[in-house]
């Protein structure tokens, strides 16, 4: 479905943006010919900075896998419906994108993405311990509240995490 919907973006994008987005894209091609894959993944390899962004995005990714596949099956366990766990979906990614909406811009404007990761860190970590009570209880409408707060605490880590990347890669 996405990829038949990307299919008018090969007739409408440009084929070279007029700004590039990195300094490589910028260099003539000779310069490019004169580097090697391995030489600069082994550099790349060597930064600290990146291999920690690259343990940081691999963690995220296998959390949001492992929150797909159990929050599911842990709540049918506890006897909500298929319908109220579809609800929790809804409220999750609703509410955690349109936190992350605001927290973008926040940070876009103030540069707090260490402060805002540490928050994100503590709040679904917060949110997490919290589940073990919550879940027990069957209380759908705290179902929601949780899962809400849940969304608002874990969806916003990706977008924050790409922009401080982004920002300690090639600051404004």
């Amino acid at each position: 479905m996405i990829s038949v919907a990307a299919v008018p973006f090969m007739f409408i994008i440009r084929r070279k943006p007029e700004n590039p987005p990195s300094i490589t894209a910028e260099t003539q091609e000779e310069e490019r010919k004169d580097r090697k894959l391995s030489k600069e993944i082994k550099q790349l390899l060597e930064n600290k900075n990146y291999r920690l962004l690259i343990i940081m995005f691999t963690g995220m990714y296998s959390i949001w896998g492992t929150i797909g596949k159990l929050v599911g099956i842990i709540f049918a366990t506890y006897g909500f419906s298929v319908t109220q766990i579809s609800t929790f979906a809804c409220f999750f990614i609703i509410s955690g994108v349109t936190y992350g909406k605001i927290l973008t811009w926040f940070n876009a404007r103030n540069r707090y993405y260490v402060t805002s990761l540490r928050a994100i860190c503590i709040s679904s970590t917060v949110m997490c311990v919290l589940f073990c009570f919550m879940v027990p209880t069957g209380n759908f409408v705290l179902a929601v509240i949780w899962v809400t707060l849940f969304g608002m605490s874990i969806v916003p880590a990706i977008p924050t995490a790409f922009a401080f990347s982004t920002e300690l890669t090639q600051p404004a």
